[in-house]
């Protein structure tokens, strides 16, 4: 029997910290701008909540007929395949030892 010894690891290669720097010639101060006034972002909070509660609402609606629709068709389609699917299921079982 023929033993060998373990390679030892090489050291990683370290890699120097590579430093950046960003330069910007942006000014510090602020830009004249119109300042909209928090009663304004206020009314447009409350036109936009309602907003979404109607699109909630719409989709609610619109689920609960879907369901409607759809309910009655998958029920008649479980009780059409129900007894097939059970046969299937004792032929399996008779087969299998």
């Amino acid at each position: 029997m023929t033993t060998t010894s373990r390679r030892k690891r090489k050291p990683k290669a370290s890699v120097p910290p590579v430093i950046m720097t960003l330069e910007t010639n942006a000014k510090t101060s602020r830009p004249d701008a119109e300042l909209i006034p928090l009663s304004k972002y206020r009314e447009d909070f409350i036109n936009r909540m309602a907003i979404n509660n109607h699109e909630v609402k719409e989709l609610y609606k619109d689920s609960k007929w879907l369901e409607d629709k759809v309910r009655p068709k998958v029920v008649e389609f479980v009780a059409n395949i129900k007894p097939n699917f059970n046969k299937l299921v004792d032929q399996v079982k008779q087969a299998a030892p």
